[in-house]
């Protein structure tokens, strides 16, 4: 009985889907970061500049990366079969006023702002489990005060397992988390 459990429970291991919604996860983390630090960078520039006379030129690359940076990240989330479908914007026109009062473009860029908040959380939620079972194989139980009592052998043993448990459930939840995202 235990050879088809265990088959059952460590087969998503050998998925594919498995490790390309880890990898979206780990990717959808440090682009979230990246994302959000250009746009914010780009978004102060022209709001700095715009006090010379200089912002009114960069707006449209504003806008411009907005647009590149919401693909990606909708490019990405195919990696999991997950299809975000962008609302249409108006399309940019000379030096791109016509974005700044175009509420689908500010929904864009609010976009990006959340998705950093929800990569981090969902990816390190999703991605612990994986994270951890190194650790507890490793290190086991941490402290030396089990050891003290005499219960030592037992919180190691209580480590496997939970890592074993845990190795099963990583893939399953990194699926989960990824399709969220």
């Amino acid at each position: 009985r235990a050879k088809p459990f265990l088959q059952r429970w460590y087969h998503p291991l050998t998925e594919r889907h498995t490790w390309l919604a880890a990898l979206y996860l780990l990717v959808g983390m440090f682009s979230a970061v990246g994302f959000f630090i250009a746009v914010m960078a780009l978004g102060w520039a022209t709001f700095g500049l715009m006090f010379v006379g200089l912002g009114v030129f960069l707006i449209r690359p504003f806008f411009s990366l907005v647009e590149v940076l919401c693909r990606a990240e909708t490019a990405m989330a195919r990696w999991v079969d997950v299809s975000i479908d962008l609302r249409p914007v108006n399309p940019l026109r000379g030096l791109g006023f016509n974005a700044v009062g175009d509420p689908e473009r500010w929904r864009r860029i609010g976009f990006l702002c959340l998705n950093l908040v929800i990569g981090l959380v969902l990816g390190n939620v999703g991605l612990a489990a994986y994270w951890m079972v190194p650790q507890l194989l490793s290190e086991g139980p941490s402290g030396g005060g089990w050891w003290f009592v005499g219960l030592g052998p037992v919180m190691w043993v209580l480590a496997l397992l939970i890592g074993a448990g845990l190795l099963g459930a990583a893939p399953r939840i990194a699926v989960h988390l990824a399709r969220l995202k």
